[in-house]
């Protein structure tokens, strides 16, 4: 037997049992609104990629609906593209079938784990703000043609980032 902190079972390799533990607190989940930043890290990404297009959408002028109880983000940009008509939960939900909402992916993730950063960015390359209408441009026409954004072409500036939003508002 082996006995970790109070809870006894049998560490036999095809025999591990636990005792079951009875309690009638809500157990955190991890993913709540009561999960602390720094937590989690999917909370973490859940929580600022809604943050981000909250506020993209907040730039543009468009409109932004939320629901706390459901953790739920939605941006309405009227546009074709998926980039201005966001659905994001921010935490699991029980099944939303009965509604007629289903399963289409996952949030876009991607984890790099600490270590040191190149010395040297590639020639060519500069990592910056947009500080300018023509830096805005260059900026929207990487997303049209490089994403690509089919819906968006033929490319012309203000396209995705009208002017207002342009200045400083995104890094390329």
């Amino acid at each position: 037997m082996v006995y970790e902190f109070f809870h006894e079972f049998d560490a036999t390799p095809h025999r591990r049992n636990t005792v079951e533990i009875e309690t009638d607190d809500t157990l955190e989940t991890g993913s709540g609104p009561a999960t602390p930043s720094g937590d989690n890290i999917l909370n973490d990404f859940a929580r600022g990629e809604a943050d981000g297009f909250r506020a993209l959408a907040a730039a543009r002028g468009e409109r932004v609906y939320e629901d706390a109880d459901l953790a739920l983000v939605l941006t309405d940009g009227e546009s074709p593209t998926p980039f201005g008509n966001v659905a994001l939960l921010q935490r699991p939900t029980p099944d939303l079938g009965a509604h007629g909402f289903g399963l289409v992916g996952h949030p876009r993730f991607m984890y790099r784990p600490a270590g040191s950063i190149p010395e040297a960015l590639p020639p060519g390359l500069r990592i910056g703000a947009v500080g300018d209408a023509t830096e805005a441009a260059a900026y929207e026409d990487v997303l049209v043609h490089a994403y690509p954004v089919p819906e968006l072409e033929p490319f012309s500036p203000g396209c995705f980032l009208p002017a207002p939003a342009g200045a400083g508002s995104a890094r390329r």
